[in-house]
């Protein structure tokens, strides 16, 4: 696999690519929810474990998030006096409600998370504020095996190559492992994505 520092597009090797067809239902999954995507990036024992700074770092994956980036005066001035940068163009906002719906992948709410020290709280609009800085390329998973266990439990391992928060070395074929539970609506929530030992 090449890596090129002028191209985002990530080269997948023959392998993954045979694995990613044989285990396409998988693909397809992560696919298919932003969120899932999201958690994929992350590494977690347990899913209140978390990073939110991770999850939500470029925001809400939403239809109508301009609303995340249009402020009245109030926030304005309220992020204006917080802000790390002396200004509020950057914030993101994540309504409570909203963070909640991304979560439910998670099965877990806003109350069970470590809030960052850096997300903003405003009690009037219930919402965090995050200052969104460098860009964040979320990991793209090439599923290479897959087992399927009697309790409903599924366990995708997977390589990523992917570039961390805050920019850095290309970090390339990374060995993951993600648990996830299947429910009867034949949705799935993610239990844990750790590194395999």
């Amino acid at each position: 696999t090449k890596y090129d520092p002028n191209d985002c597009t990530l080269i997948a090797t023959q392998d993954q690519m045979d694995a990613l067809i044989k285990n396409a239902q998988y693909y397809k999954l992560i696919q298919s929810n932003f969120w899932y995507q999201r958690a994929f990036g992350c590494a977690f024992e347990k899913p209140e474990d978390i990073s939110a700074e991770l999850y939500f770092y470029i925001g809400l994956e939403d239809k109508d998030d301009q609303y995340a980036l249009t402020f009245t005066d109030e926030e304005k001035a309220y992020l204006m006096e917080r802000s790390l940068r002396g200004g509020y163009s950057n914030f993101k906002k994540l309504p409570i409600a909203k963070m909640n719906e991304a979560l439910s992948v998670l099965n877990i709410t806003v109350e069970d998370l470590k809030i960052p020290d850096n997300f903003i709280y405003y009690d009037k609009t219930d919402s965090y504020y995050v200052e969104h800085t460098d860009a964040y390329i979320p990991a793209y998973p090439f599923v290479t095996a897959v087992e399927e266990n009697a309790d409903g439990t599924v366990r995708l391992y997977w390589d990523v190559d992917f570039i961390p928060l805050g920019g850095g070395d290309f970090i390339r074929d990374s060995k993951m492992v993600t648990t996830m539970q299947k429910l009867n609506d034949g949705t799935y929530r993610i239990l844990s994505n750790v590194p395999v030992q």
